[in-house]
């Protein structure tokens, strides 16, 4: 009988999620927070939780600190009941964008793909973000650096035009206008469908819509240093975005 008992009551340790029993462990966070970690093989998820509220537009980057040695991050974001969002796998860094289905606490899991059966280790800094969003007729002004990425996000319900003025300094970043597209099962990556870049730009803009398979009208806007655009020195620049209903 009791070697029954105890065979009973490993299977539903088994039935329940390892999140489940890391909960305790986990890191409580807030929006704006940075924060870093290590992924290893005894420890290939680190979980994290945080309270956000129905509607939010949340984006959740995981960094490498040594991407020769771990190159491979990826994101999972489950609900309170640990029922999988969204997920994302990386190459040198993890990008999730998602919009919250209600109110409550989120757990999330920072790990490396293919989980257990990775082979990606090494230490990483993760970053919580709710992105400002860009209204029709707001000019939104910014100081950016070429070693940091900031993001926006956007509603093309109906078309817009996006407005880029270089404003001062020796950087030129690249504003790229990204899809949020849900590939299968809600394994969400970031999808450029527009940019504007190239250095010595000092005015553009480009005229958007919602592509005709966009599941969501949000879109998000990354402002960072072009991928051929190579600063060998710390510069900073300042820059402004406008959108305009057409």
């Amino acid at each position: 009988m009791s070697r029954l008992l105890s065979v009973l009551v490993l299977l539903a340790l088994l039935a329940f999620p390892l999140s489940v029993f890391a909960q305790g462990d986990a890191t409580q966070l807030s929006y704006g927070d940075v924060v870093t970690g290590e992924i290893s093989n005894q420890s290939f998820e680190v979980p994290y939780t945080f309270t956000g509220a129905e509607g939010d537009v949340v984006l959740i980057e995981m960094r490498p600190v040594d991407t020769n040695v771990f190159y491979s991050p990826s994101l999972i974001l489950l609900d309170t009941d640990f029922n999988p969002i969204a997920s994302v796998d990386g190459y040198d860094v993890a990008t999730l964008a998602v919009q919250l289905p209600a109110d409550g606490d989120y757990n999330l899991l920072a790990t490396r793909t293919d989980g257990r059966a990775g082979d990606g280790q090494g230490e990483y800094s993760l970053s919580l973000m709710k992105p400002p969003a860009i209204t029709a007729g707001e000019v939104t002004t910014a100081t950016i650096g070429n070693e940091e990425t900031q993001y926006y996000t956007i509603d093309l319900t109906t078309p817009v035009t996006l407005v880029y003025e270089h404003v001062s300094g020796d950087f030129y970043p690249a504003v790229t206008i990204n899809e949020i597209v849900n590939y299968y099962d809600n394994y969400l990556e970031l999808t450029e469908v527009a940019s504007i870049s190239g250095n010595l730009i000092t005015s553009a803009s480009v005229s958007l819509q919602m592509g005709a398979e966009a599941t969501s009208p949000l879109y998000v806007i990354t402002v960072a240093e072009g991928l051929w655009d190579w600063n060998y020195e710390p510069v900073t620049g300042e820059y402004t975005l406008t959108l305009a209903a057409e």
